[in-house]
């Protein structure tokens, strides 16, 4: 179990960084905000796509090799960064990078929650990769992306090498087929709007910050400040999850924390920022931690549904957030975080029980 949480964390550690040095690149060959907003939002489409699925492909090869090609796959991508200088080469390379992670993510999960894992000892760890990514984004951005490209890829081959030690036997596990995951979103909608609102606001928010730091002249370190401080307190809320007062356990709480997203691109003011950003990671932790506790908790023959459905409403998240950011932003720049904010929010506080495909269908026809 060790390795595995090993993994989760140097793939977060890459995963944090690679957005906000992307969205940097991307501006420095030319590409405008909004278009960047577009390559991201697809790129996370293909992941929430695919997330679900991968399982059937990892019931084949087994969830270590599945892992293992993951990190195979995102090593390429991250490697054909360093020859993309148009719009299409880089959506390629982004679209890769997504497709190795919704490969990659379900598998591990699965592999952790079989083995007896638990939601807080994984989200600490992954969650602790980013924290040690953020602190780099602020010195990284200024830096020759290529190299910083290859960093990437030759971490991620290493990876890839290391988690054949997950387990000398291929082990092939029942995987869940469609109608399993169909029922898993009529189970439990509320999980997944969850888990779509944590993403959307955090896609925005590392897609757009680095930009509105090189665009407005912000002291770049506001960038690292920004995203040590969101993923941090975001850390720090999965680790003390079962101590949180019950009041801090409700997405509504979770959405509410999420609101100073609003502020964020008029915060000039180091300790400002500093501030939204720490309620921005509670409000995110929160969210994360419910949704994927309602996965972790279910029915063996359901856990590999769950899984999948939770990492692909985190995918439909880091989809949405940066097209409604890139939508926004062609109006007003300072518009596309709060923009992603307002949509999270709305999200995350919509009782989706409550409302039935038949009351659904009723509200058509009439």
């Amino acid at each position: 179990m060790l390795i595995a949480y090993l993994l989760s964390f140097a793939a977060s550690i890459i995963q944090v960084l690679y957005v906000p040095i992307f969205s940097v690149y991307a501006l420095e060959v030319g590409v405008k905000p909004y278009e960047i907003g577009l390559v991201a939002g697809a790129a996370a489409f293909v992941y929430a796509l695919t997330a679900p699925f991968s399982h059937l492909a990892t019931g084949r090869i087994g969830e270590r090799n599945a892992v293992a090609y993951s990190l195979i796959l995102l090593a390429l991508s991250c490697a054909s960064l360093t020859f993309a200088k148009n719009l299409a080469s880089l959506a390629l390379a982004a679209i890769s990078s997504l497709l190795a992670y919704a490969i990659f993510w379900p598998a591990l999960e699965s592999l952790i929650s079989r083995g007896g894992g638990s939601v807080s000892s994984f989200a600490t760890s992954w969650s602790t990769g980013a924290l040690a990514g953020s602190i780099l984004v602020g010195p990284l951005m200024p830096a020759p992306k290529k190299a910083i490209f290859t960093g990437f890829s030759l971490l991620s081959a290493v990876l890839s090498v290391l988690s054949l030690k997950l387990g000398r036997r291929r082990e092939i596990v029942n995987m869940p087929k469609v109608g399993d995951l169909v029922k898993g979103v009529k189970d439990v909608p509320e999980a997944w709007a969850w888990a779509f609102s944590y993403a959307a606001i955090q896609g925005a928010v590392f897609t757009f910050y680095p930009l509105l730091v090189e665009i407005q002249n912000f002291p770049r370190w506001y960038a690292s400040l920004l995203f040590f401080l969101l993923v941090g307190t975001r850390t720090l809320t999965f680790s003390l999850r079962e101590k949180l007062p019950q009041f801090l356990k409700s997405p509504y709480a979770g959405a509410t924390l999420l609101s100073p997203g609003i502020l964020l691109p008029f915060a000039y003011d180091a300790t400002f920022t500093a501030i939204l950003a720490a309620l921005i990671g509670v409000g995110a932790g929160i969210l994360y931690g419910e949704s994927l506790s309602k996965a972790f908790s279910s029915s063996l023959e359901k856990r590999s549904a769950y899984t999948g459905l939770f990492e692909s409403f985190i995918g439909f998240g880091y989809t949405a957030g940066p097209l409604i950011a890139g939508l926004a932003s062609t109006l007003y720049l300072d518009a596309a975080i709060p923009a992603a904010a307002l949509a999270s929010i709305a999200v995350a506080c919509t009782p989706w029980r409550k409302i039935s495909f038949q009351k659904f269908r009723k509200a058509i026809r009439e």
